[in-house]
């Protein structure tokens, strides 16, 4: 249930940053802002678009979805029935697998109507591999005039993001809300989330996932892309009767230099979890050229994601980093070790 803004404005304090009167496209220092402008996305229901190199996106269908209507010579995101408390899912994330920060949105209410109806709001959710990226990660605005302007982000100020969520809710009918967000002023890191996307199940030699490209080092297994019990897919060893491994090449796709900061890694066949069978690996080594700069072995167990920081190779600036994989199904113990993700920054 959403709070009413009254009460929203005393848990939250200054929530709402006002701008100047009308939406100013500038910001500290008169800089132009950096996002995503809905200005920029058609007319009508939101189906998936990129714009400014963010892809955005509204599940569902009509009316369940978001609307772009025209607002003041430029466009707005809606939620086109303001009868009801449901409110409209807009999704956000990066082309390119780039986390970002969310600095604030521009909002209004297009009938100005007198106060903030209790269940109208926007509520924005920052994300990183599906889960809250802080305790509490949410930001609630309810915008209260008929013109568009920019309210900074509290709660998610300054937190690297896979993906924003705008839930946008308007009630009250005529003589209610019509809330609407015209920019999202946002900034792409320098971190890549790394998660294997838009592609087939089963094994692979060669693939591109954003700014990435993994090959197979033509040795022993073929890796493989498997199913996880959550429906995504992750990186594996698929022969798990022999001790030869998966091996493969992970390389900026230009040519580039970056760093391994961290990984999410599970084992699947987690029917004894908390243990794992010797013979199984999974291991990084980073090169610069065909210099080794180190390498890290990773024990995951149980079928949950487990977060893996590296050591070794944080701080090294690498050309290629080698990734093994060896799942081994024993008398005693089975494993199917998985990498999830990576989190990989990029030198510019």
């Amino acid at each position: 249930m959403r709070l009413a803004a009254p009460l929203i404005l005393l848990l939250i304090p200054v929530v709402l940053v006002l701008g100047c009167s009308g939406d100013d496209p500038a910001g500290p220092g008169g800089d132009p802002r950096i996002g995503v402008d809905v200005g920029d996305l058609p007319l009508g229901p939101l189906d998936p678009q990129t714009a400014s190199g963010y892809r955005l996106w509204s599940p569902g269908t009509p009316p369940a979805q978001a609307e772009v209507v025209a607002y003041a010579a430029s466009r707005v995101l809606k939620d086109p029935d303001n009868t009801d408390a449901e409110p409209v899912v807009v999704r956000v994330e990066t082309a390119d697998q780039r986390l970002f920060t969310f600095h604030s949105l521009a909002a209004a209410d297009l009938l100005g109507t007198s106060g903030t109806q209790p269940s109208s709001g926007v509520s924005v959710r920052g994300t990183l591999l599906g889960d809250p990226v802080a305790v509490n990660a949410v930001d609630y605005f309810g915008p209260p005039g008929t013109d568009l302007r920019s309210y900074a982000a509290q709660a998610l100020a300054g937190l690297e993001l896979e993906q924003l969520t705008l839930e946008i809710s308007s009630t009250g009918g005529s003589t209610g809300d019509d809330l609407a967000v015209g920019f999202l002023e946002l900034t792409r890191s320098a971190t890549a989330l790394l998660r294997f996307k838009d592609v087939a199940e089963g094994t692979f030699e060669h693939v591109f996932q954003g700014e990435f490209e993994l090959t197979w080092t033509g040795e022993d297994d073929r890796p493989a892309f498997l199913t996880d019990p959550e429906g995504r897919l992750s990186l594996a060893d698929p022969v798990r009767d022999n001790l030869a491994a998966a091996v493969l090449d992970l390389e900026r796709a230009d040519g580039g230099l970056f760093r391994c900061d961290a990984l999410w890694a599970a084992d699947l066949d987690d029917v004894d979890p908390g243990d794992s069978h010797n013979d199984s690996l999974l291991r990084l080594e980073g090169f610069q050229g065909d210099t080794s700069l180190g390498a890290e072995e990773f024990t995951p167990t149980g079928s949950a994601d487990t977060r893996f920081a590296t050591v070794t190779l944080q701080d090294a600036e690498i050309s290629r980093l080698r990734i093994t994989l060896r799942s081994y199904c024993g008398s005693f113990k089975c494993d199917e070790l998985a990498l999830v993700a990576l989190l990989l920054t990029v030198s510019e």
